[in-house]
């Protein structure tokens, strides 16, 4: 091996793309070399990788993108197909198990097996079982984590008119290859995927349909070095974490902004009082290799101790923006599931109120509400059912669970409206009540800034500045807010503070091109009554004034109290 400390071994590539299913390898392929000098990793800083002809052309990138500290092997060739790549890793674990620890990259799904009698027809079953014999084997030898790769589904767009001739025997099944390894994620809690799909659809990639030429095998590599280090650092699955709450003497809840990134696959997160019993309620939804942040009022336990339960393997970053105490007029905060339209059958039409009961009337709640299986973009407002509010609290793009909190007076019956402009099913949680003396104070949310009325976005790294009359000129130690997000043009994420405070190293929501994304945040304005909103990349933002509390809730800065990244 050579001085530098990453180790390479690979087959050799060809120039063409990739054969018909079936096809054999050619003559030409060369075993690897044994290593002239093995230095000794970490089974956690081991990365072997089994490839066809695809992943090949990344062979002198990957470990680049992994640095020095990782030992990187590369072994495929040409045409490998799933069922014989089983057995050439089972030999590979056999004669070379130095090459092996924690991470192993499979990346030979472009030739997916189809059925012997009709080509035009994929034989998923078969699929299925390779990859379910690939993962016993690596299980039997200790790995860890299993990153197979997703294929690029070719667009005629991005390629050139050669090109997509060529693909035309093929490229029909790399959907269906894709779906059988999402659905192997529920099967096979050490996989993950390396979602080569969600960033090939663009052109300058490769030099054909699918093989990578260097910005295409530099991409590629990057995104495989940052699924496995995401990998490293994970909760687990079906994982609890406890976290501290400084200075939390007398203190009953907090508020919180939660944080998922590179998730294994769709989940949620719940938190709550550590000494408690898990609610079966949920704060927060995430979908796989999404980043997403969502907010929560969570009591703490004696011990000044909340917990969070993580439904699937994910990062999690928590930041406390805020604490209520005694003088917050806490009288319950045993989190209940008031409504959940699924045990109907049906969603909730749209514009028809779903009457939700909250609680002693006039009495402010803290309720997380959750819009899924959309089928199409809209938004949900919740209010009390004689309100005329026009305002949103939740955005929602598609059928992926989108949850907001909302803190809401109920009406003079008790109840609360939960409207949807499209249909949708609609959990209602409710996680805290306070009384009607407390310091909370929902009004009729009022919109208080909207930059698509002020001649352009928010620009990368602009603040927005909300003052004390914008914000009701009233002594407040927290404002209510609700932040959305739309329009951006690159991910980023909106950070809300006291100003005079300075911007801290935490954000308030996580934000795409082409998304519209909402979160609800409390934030302590600063000595002069202001509030700033920093955006780290050009978007519109659009602010709303849920309320204001005063007794019992105390802010301050937003401070991060864990980051499994870091």
């Amino acid at each position: 091996m050579s001085v530098r400390r990453a180790l390479l071994l690979v087959g050799v590539l060809v120039a063409a793309a990739v054969p018909p299913t079936g096809a054999a390898a050619t003559g030409d392929d060369v075993p690897p070399a044994e290593p002239r000098l093995i230095e000794s990793f970490p089974r956690e800083r081991r990365v072997y990788m089994i490839t066809d002809s695809v992943g090949l052309g990344a062979r002198a990138a990957m470990p680049h993108a992994f640095g020095p500290e990782w030992q990187v092997t590369v072994e495929g060739r040409p045409a490998l197909r799933p069922a014989v790549a089983v057995g050439e890793v089972a030999a590979a674990i056999r004669d070379r198990p130095w090459a092996f620890g924690d991470h192993v990259i499979i990346a030979v799904a472009y030739n997916y097996p189809i059925t012997s009698v009709n080509p035009r027809i994929a034989n998923s079953a078969e699929f299925d079982r390779n990859l379910d014999a690939m993962m016993a084997v690596l299980r039997g030898a200790g790995v860890k984590h299993v990153h197979w790769v997703t294929l690029r589904e070719v667009k005629p767009q991005y390629i050139s008119h050669g090109a997509w001739r060529q693909i035309q025997p093929y490229y029909w099944y790399f959907p269906e290859a894709n779906d059988r390894l999402e659905a192997a994620l529920e099967r096979h809690p050490e996989l993950s995927l390396i979602d080569w799909a969600a960033v090939a659809d663009q052109p300058g990639l490769t030099y054909d349909a699918i093989h990578l030429n260097n910005t295409g095998a530099a991409l590629y590599s990057h995104i495989a070095a940052h699924a496995v280090r995401a990998a490293e650092t994970r909760v687990g699955n079906d994982s609890t974490t406890r976290i501290e709450i400084p200075d939390a003497d007398g203190v009953e809840a907090v508020a919180l902004n939660l944080t998922t990134t590179d998730p294994r696959r769709n989940g949620h997160l719940t938190a709550y009082a550590c000494d408690g019993e898990r609610p079966t309620t949920s704060n927060h939804n995430y979908s796989r290799a999404q980043v997403v942040a969502h907010s929560a009022i969570v009591p703490v336990n004696g011990d000044g101790e909340v917990c969070v339960h993580s439904h699937t393997a994910t990062n999690l970053i928590v930041d406390v923006t805020g604490r209520f105490d005694s003088d917050a007029g806490i009288t319950s905060s045993t989190p209940e599931r008031l409504r959940d339209t699924r045990s109907n059958g049906s969603p909730q039409p749209a514009f028809t109120p779903l009457v939700v009961p909250a609680g002693p009337p006039g009495v402010p709640v803290a309720l997380t509400v959750t819009a899924l299986g959309a089928t199409q973009p809209g938004w949900v407002r919740v209010a009390p059912c004689d309100s005329n509010d026009t305002t949103s609290n939740l955005n929602m793009y598609d059928a992926a669970p989108v949850p907001n909190v909302a803190v809401v007076a109920s009406g003079a019956d008790g109840m609360v409206c939960v409207t949807a402009s499209v249909p949708t099913h609609l959990l209602v949680d409710r996680f805290v009540t306070f009384d009607d003396e407390s310091g909370v104070a929902p009004i009729s949310p009022r919109r208080v800034h909207d930059s698509r009325q002020l001649g352009g976005p928010v620009g990368a790294g602009e603040v927005v500045r909300l003052t004390r009359q914008q914000l009701g000129n009233t002594p407040a130690t927290g404002v209510m807010l609700n932040l959305t997000s739309t329009g951006s043009t690159a991910p980023g994420y909106l950070a809300a503070y006291p100003c005079k405070r300075g911007r801290p190293d935490t954000s308030n929501l996580n934000f795409a091109p082409g998304t519209v994304v909402a979160n609800f945040a409390i934030i302590e304005p600063d000595v002069d009554g202001d509030v700033c909103v920093y955006a780290s990349a050009p978007t519109h933002v659009v602010i709303d004034l849920m309320g204001t509390t005063t007794a019992g809730f105390t802010g301050g800065a937003p401070v991060r109290l864990l980051d499994t990244r870091n």
